[in-house]
């Protein structure tokens, strides 16, 4: 049997039949760096920090618009640190009520510890392959620095693990692609007992984007990003797993937004019109939320 279809059984056999497809207007996006970073990634240069509102103006906002939750982020200093400084407390202070996700980066123990004490849920970026680290990133860090920032922050707060897929271009070997090496990473950290089981993964899809280095090279074929979430749900059967925001549009998302369904997955963000008939063709219900994928429980679905 192919390993979609017994990723599809077991998310069958363990979870409601029904998809969640979320659409975050009620989740406001701030970067505490506005439009800086001091990495300049290879796939991003800055580009996505521009639809990100500035921190400036985030508290008004926040106050204006009453928004369900934010997603506090922004670009990463030399070391891979998004400093959030103090805008975990001021925003939990700002606004009673209001679910905070932080978009972390790399962290000592005290700056989890501090996160914690504020956040709702962390999202946390998960690689374990050194040329994405160094070539994409430009970072001097190591694989095994990703994995004690995400424990860290795993131990003390709902820790929501991202995964990439394709940004280290196509796989050296099709029998083992690098981001099952970050799906087994985190899965050690289960088995150890140094960090609880995620409450979700979400994954993204490696987006070719005008203006990068990386702005020529491909996104990953449609049918290893089902391979890697049919892997995904075989590792982690009752974990939530999210297709993100962050994937091509087009044909392309089409496709993949209907095989990340038949490989097990929970959830999509900003599904194209083919998933939503393909879930009805597989009985499932359609739930719907307006808040980002990484809350757990999709509180308000």
């Amino acid at each position: 049997m192919e390993k979609w279809r017994q990723a599809w059984e077991v998310r069958a056999a363990r979870f409601p039949q029904e998809i969640v497809f979320a659409r975050p207007s009620s989740t406001i996006a701030i970067s505490v760096t506005g439009q800086q970073c001091g990495l300049d990634c290879a796939h991003c240069g800055r580009h996505y920090l521009a639809a990100m509102r500035p921190v400036s103006h985030a508290l008004e906002a926040v106050r204006e618009r009453r928004p369900k939750s934010v997603l506090l982020s922004g670009g990463c200093d030399m070391s891979g640190r998004v400093p959030l400084g103090d805008w975990p407390r001021r925003m939990a202070e700002s606004a009673p009520g209001l679910r905070i996700n932080c978009h972390a980066g790399l962290v000592s123990d005290t700056e989890a510890e501090e996160i914690a004490r504020w956040a709702d849920v962390v999202s946390f970026d998960v690689t374990t392959d050194q040329r994405v680290i160094s070539q994409v990133y430009g970072l001097r860090r190591s694989p095994e620095e990703y994995i004690a920032s995400y424990v860290s922050l795993a131990r003390r707060v709902p820790t929501v693990p991202h995964v990439c897929i394709g940004l280290a271009g196509p796989p050296e070997s099709p029998s083992s692609p690098p981001e099952i090496g970050a799906l087994e990473a985190i899965l050690s950290t289960v088995t150890s007992g140094a960090a609880p089981v995620p409450p979700a993964i979400v994954f993204i899809v490696f987006t070719p984007t005008p203006r990068t280095r990386m702005a020529d090279v491909a996104a990953p074929e449609p049918g290893l990003v089902r391979e890697i979430i049919a892997d995904a749900r075989l590792m982690f059967p009752d974990t939530l797993i999210n297709l993100g925001c962050m994937r091509p549009g087009g044909a392309y998302r089409g496709l993949v937004d209907v095989m990340a369904i038949d490989a097990g997955a929970n959830l999509i963000v900003q599904p194209a019109p083919e998933a939503a008939d393909h879930a009805r063709a597989l009985g499932l219900a359609i739930v719907e939320t307006d808040e980002c994928c990484a809350f757990p429980g999709y509180a308000n679905a």
